[in-house]
């Protein structure tokens, strides 16, 4: 009971990237980028009085038609600041970082990891809801608010005729997801 649109088109985003770079001496470097990223032409489906209906030739039950597409009454969005640092310490030890504030909002998720992309449902049946109660913009579960990431890396002095070997460590945080608690 479900038929695509020929003129469905590929999801699609926009995003926007301004960054400053700034070097440190001659050991070093730090960049900060902002970024904007906004979704259009989610997948979707539709659903109203004006798709019909199919009929199972088995059973001759009607069932509502559903035509899948592409839909823009649904929003997403993403903003992130990202700060990221490069230092050589000492000859044979460099230090370096990273740490991402980011806001991922909108009335839609768009995908999943176990699916891909998702379909969205706000033209199911629109003559029975409403955009504030049935989808409000609101945090989307891959919101994540922080990021750092800080990692040195040693190279060992070996002979050059062995080549060159080098042992890191990395520490990361990663501030929770958002949750929701239905009853």
């Amino acid at each position: 009971n479900t038929s695509v649109n020929p003129n469905v088109k590929s999801a699609n985003s926009n995003e926007f990237v301004v960054g400053l770079a700034h070097q440190l001496g001659t050991k070093g470097a730090i960049r900060s980028d902002v970024v904007y990223r906004r979704y259009f032409d989610f997948f979707g489906n539709r659903v109203d009085l004006g798709t019909g209906v199919v009929i199972d030739p088995r059973t001759l039950l009607q069932f509502n038609k559903t035509v899948a597409g592409n839909t823009n009454d649904v929003r997403r969005n993403y903003k992130g600041l990202s700060v990221q640092f490069d230092y050589r310490l000492l000859k044979n030890l460099r230090l370096n970082g990273n740490w991402m504030l980011s806001w991922s909002r909108g009335s839609v998720e768009g995908e999943d990891v176990t699916n891909g992309a998702t379909r969205a449902s706000a033209n199911e049946f629109p003559e029975y809801r409403q955009a504030s109660w049935n989808y409000p913009v609101g945090y989307t579960n891959g919101d994540q608010r922080h990021k750092v990431r800080l990692w040195g890396t040693y190279e060992l002095p070996v002979s050059e005729g062995l080549g060159h070997f080098s042992v890191g460590l990395m520490q990361r945080y990663d501030s929770g997801l958002p949750w929701d608690y239905n009853v």
